[in-house]
């Protein structure tokens, strides 16, 4: 038979025991609305049908295909890493921007930056 002081002991443990549950669960929701600030602060990266949304101009393209030494498992075959250079222009401004499609891998990367 349960007295009352362990009634009291039990439910003091149950209290404790939930005290620590919200103080992690608070921990938890504050890491993550920071990481989501942090999202929302960091600038969009700029790909070309952006760049030309916002009133830039295509000034030059090119495109090349590599030919590269395949990779594991697949070492003996080449792959093939098209290359695609673009020169955005609006006024005075230059971006340049590569998109690279490698078909191992089926991946396809944009990378722009200001140039100058």
């Amino acid at each position: 038979m349960r007295t009352r002081d362990t009634v009291i002991d039990s439910v003091w443990i149950s209290v404790a025991h939930m005290r620590l549950l919200v103080v992690l669960i608070m921990g938890v929701m504050v890491s993550l609305c920071s990481l989501v600030q942090a999202q929302q602060t960091a600038p969009a990266p700029m790909t070309v049908k952006d760049l030309r949304d916002q009133g830039w101009q295509v000034k030059e393209m090119h495109s090349r295909n590599e030919t590269r030494p395949g990779l594991p498992p697949y070492e003996n075959l080449d792959r093939v890493v098209s290359i695609t250079t673009y020169v955005l222009v609006r006024g005075n401004d230059t971006i340049i921007c590569e998109i690279i499609y490698d078909s191992q891998q089926d991946s396809l990367q944009e990378h722009c930056e200001q140039d100058g």
